[in-house]
């Protein structure tokens, strides 16, 4: 099977959608020995993207041309991870990922000076599921929204859940040990992850955070992200700023809690990572959270503060239940897998061929 990979993004793109494809990448070519990827990158980002590809070892199947070239290729599938069809190759059925809808989405971000950039996403979606011989997503619910805001049929998507796996293992300790001693965090701890889109709802966090301050009874929360991200200024707040991701992994596993308020997310990467790590896992039951959560995590209402303070005390108070919840999010991690992911979607382009 030949595919083609538009990556126009990939140089720049180290989470989310980054992370995405360049666990897949690498995969799929072990699930398939036939497997030959073409990926076309901007022409200044290939000599960077070869460098990185070089390291997989599959350089007889794993090429790196400029969108100039990969616009020429006679593949069998063109694959889009990141959600929109922009350029298409000469020849090859198209398989674009759908991961969400955010960017269209009003209701999600109403801010009035988006509005011509929410009208221009729904363009490219629609322009995506019109030219898709098969839609790739990530969760049941986000399958739904697809069928019920872009209409596409259900015989065209197939569900291919991510995976987390590297979370299991990575997680640096000693150099967590590092921040949170900066931090002055020395007893049990919160942690959430710092952006600034209106759908991560970590309005939420600071009312519940508040509550539990004004009752003489807050224990710290640590904000992992960008240093950019706007946060309030509380007692309580602890700014830990960009991390690794092993040391995201080790803060995942040795919080009293990650909490995870997001109204809408396309799979919710960060509770399955934050699960896979071994970490006790509070998400808004909203969106494809709890489709991804399973019961290996404790769900709030997005706009109810009072009852994610309740789930903060229990799981900072009662260690034999926080406990017995690390052992289920692990075993609900467990479920999920980059080699899974892969042969979905192979399973996916090959139905696209068809």
């Amino acid at each position: 099977m030949r595919v083609a990979v538009e990556a126009q993004q990939l140089r720049h793109d180290h989470r989310g959608i980054g992370r995405y494809v360049r666990r897949l990448v690498p995969a799929m070519l072990d699930c398939a020995p036939a497997l030959q990827l073409t990926l076309g990158v901007r022409t200044d980002d290939v000599p960077a993207i070869e460098a990185e590809c070089a390291a997989l070892g599959a350089a007889e199947r794993l090429r790196v041309v400029s969108l100039e070239q990969w616009r020429r290729l006679d593949c069998d599938v063109a694959w889009y991870p990141w959600n929109f069809v922009r350029v298409q190759p000469a020849r090859g059925a198209i398989v674009p990922t759908l991961h969400d809808l955010a960017p269209m989405r009003g209701d999600i971000d109403g801010r009035w000076w988006k509005v011509l950039k929410r009208w221009r996403a729904r363009r490219a979606y629609r322009h995506a599921a019109s030219v898709a011989s098969v839609v790739i997503t990530g969760a049941h619910a986000a399958a739904d929204e697809l069928v019920a805001r872009l209409g596409i049929a259900r015989d065209r998507l197939v569900v291919v859940p991510h995976a987390a796996d590297e979370f299991a293992t990575i997680a640096d300790h000693t150099a967590a040990d590092a921040v949170l001693a900066h931090l002055g965090v020395h007893g049990p701890f919160a942690l959430a992850l710092g952006s600034r889109e209106r759908r991560k709802n970590l309005g939420v966090v600071w009312r519940a955070f508040d509550a539990l301050g004004d009752a003489g009874d807050a224990m710290p929360l640590v904000v992992a992200g960008r240093a950019r991200v706007p946060l309030p200024d509380r007692p309580w707040l602890r700014r830990a700023g960009f991390v690794t991701d092993p040391v995201l992994a080790a803060l995942y596993a040795r919080a009293a809690a990650v909490i995870v308020p997001s109204r809408y997310e396309g799979f919710g990467l960060p509770v399955l990572e934050a699960m896979t790590a071994g970490g006790a896992v509070v998400c808004a039951r909203a969106s494809t959270l709890p489709e991804v959560a399973g019961d290996g995590a404790l769900l709030f209402a997005p706009d109810h503060a009072p009852q994610l303070v309740a789930h903060l005390r229990r799981l900072r108070d009662d260690a034999a239940f926080g406990s017995a919840l690390r052992v289920a999010a692990r075993q609900r991690a467990a479920m999920y897998s980059w080699r899974a992911s892969a042969q979905g979607t192979l399973h996916a382009f090959t139905r696209a061929m068809r």
